[in-house]
């Protein structure tokens, strides 16, 4: 389970590497996969170029259709309790933006 820390909030920013598919994921809405640019906080674990991230609360039709692999990516959205990053950092995003949409799980 995918327990939101909501004292942690986090903004990555980085580089779409895959999406999986609910199917793929066994989740209800899929999850994104980024690797890192950069992490604010700095002191977020995980917070360093390079870091692959685990997004989860995006409805998945609506990421395969506007996401995909080598976009930009700013996602703002909170930690989770589960800090250790292994095997990827996991983080359940509020909005996330890029050069053509911004799309916020709050409507």
């Amino acid at each position: 389970d995918t327990i939101i820390d909501p004292g942690a909030p986090i903004q990555l920013k980085g580089t779409v590497v895959r999406f999986d598919s609910p199917e793929e994921s066994a989740t209800p809405h899929g999850v994104l996969w980024v690797e890192a640019k950069s992490v604010e906080p700095a002191t977020t674990p995980g917070a360093r170029p390079g870091t692959m991230w685990r997004i989860a609360g995006f409805p998945g039709h609506v990421l395969q259709s506007r996401f995909w692999q080598g976009a930009e990516v700013t996602v703002n959205g909170f930690n989770v309790h589960d800090k250790s990053c292994e095997p990827a950092c996991v983080m359940v995003g509020k909005q996330i933006l890029n050069g053509f949409s911004n799309l916020s799980t709050a409507n």
